[in-house]
């Protein structure tokens, strides 16, 4: 009796481990959103978004992040930073505002890593991307996963 017990316990654990790595690996290699093709759930100004989020950050989280992933934001701005990562990543800061200190820190998709090498401080653009909230230590509102317009 113990003997068949165990062994049905070994096989229940089994099929449990297997599962758990099906899992696992579904959710690394399920596919990116495609956010060139999603329709953007609300178009603004960098200096609107960013103003959203530094008066009422609360109303803003629930107005544009979903609880499961970003919702789409299209923004336009004007660049304020470039930053390279080691990764060779860019992020963009967009602001239509000098004399705001934050701004918009857009994550370029290293798709479009050639297309924001071109660009240059002081240039107005537009960006679609997930938006994943504001950041208090650096001022900005972060946009993920960003295509170029």
């Amino acid at each position: 009796m113990n003997k068949k017990l165990y062994r049905n316990i070994g096989i229940m654990a089994g099929i449990l481990f297997l599962a758990a790595i099906g899992v696992a690996l579904y959710m690394f290699y399920k596919p990116h959103r495609n956010i060139a093709a999603a329709q953007a759930d609300y178009t603004l100004t960098a200096t609107e978004l960013y103003h959203d989020f530094r008066t009422n950050e609360a109303a803003a989280n629930q107005k544009y992040l979903a609880a499961d992933q970003g919702k789409v934001i299209q923004v336009s701005g004007i660049i304020k930073e470039i930053n390279h990562d080691r990764q060779g990543g860019v992020s963009l800061v967009l602001n239509d505002l000098p004399m705001l200190s934050g701004g918009i820190n857009c994550s370029i998709r290293l798709i479009d890593k050639e297309k924001a090498g071109k660009l240059r401080k002081g240039v107005r653009i537009t960006v679609k991307g997930e938006c994943t909230g504001y950041m208090d230590i650096t001022d900005e509102v972060t946009l993920i996963n960003c295509v170029l317009m």
